[in-house]
């Protein structure tokens, strides 16, 4: 609830509309098993998918769905580009400021994988110059995200930062602790 509807306001004039997933690309860097998940979700908003994988066969059923385009032709095309990469050489500072000059100005940027994938300088940068309209990050090149990377985006609107904490929930604790029980017990020839 905004502070305006705490105090019984009705603030409907003066506020920026809202856009529709439905009809806009979703962007894939990476097509594994979260990916996928996301995948399905967007699929019922009856979004178009696509994804950049040089890793995943060109023969996997995960391609069933969605299409398999170049990173440039990813970058170009979405609307909403989610990250799910681990981070390693290849990856680290992968959507730096070259591949986010190359989106919309519209898009939006989602990255829930592997800290430092995303140059958050020069993300930065481009929601500073409206270069691309929005990030939502629940990791960071340094965790947990001291004073100096969260002074970054101090000053924009246009950011939702979490702390690592897009997993936890409470199915997701109790699952966790369900394998690892499992684990123990399979290890000392009791399960």
């Amino acid at each position: 609830m905004t502070p305006s509807m705490k105090a019984g306001q009705w603030p409907r004039q003066g506020h920026a509309f809202g856009r529709e997933l439905h009809g806009k690309a979703l962007g894939l860097v990476g097509l594994g098993a979260i990916a996928r998940e996301v995948a399905r979700r967007a699929a019922g908003f009856h979004m178009r998918i696509v994804a950049h994988d040089p890793y995943l066969d060109v023969d996997d059923g995960a391609w069933e769905l969605a299409d398999s385009v170049s990173f440039d032709d990813l970058l170009r095309d979405s609307d909403v580009l989610s990250v799910h990469l681990p981070l390693g050489a290849e990856t680290r500072g992968l959507i730096g400021a070259g591949a986010l000059s190359r989106l919309k100005r519209t898009a939006l940027l989602i990255n829930t994988s592997g800290g430092g994938t995303v140059g958050e300088v020069a993300l930065a940068d481009s929601l500073r110059t409206g270069s691309i309209a929005g990030v939502a990050l629940d990791v960071f090149t340094t965790e947990p995200l001291g004073p100096e990377a969260a002074a970054l985006f101090a000053d924009l609107e246009n950011v939702i930062l979490t702390p690592h904490v897009a997993g936890n929930t409470e199915e997701s604790v109790d699952r966790v602790a369900t394998m690892t029980v499992e684990t123990v017990l399979r290890s000392l020839g009791l399960g």
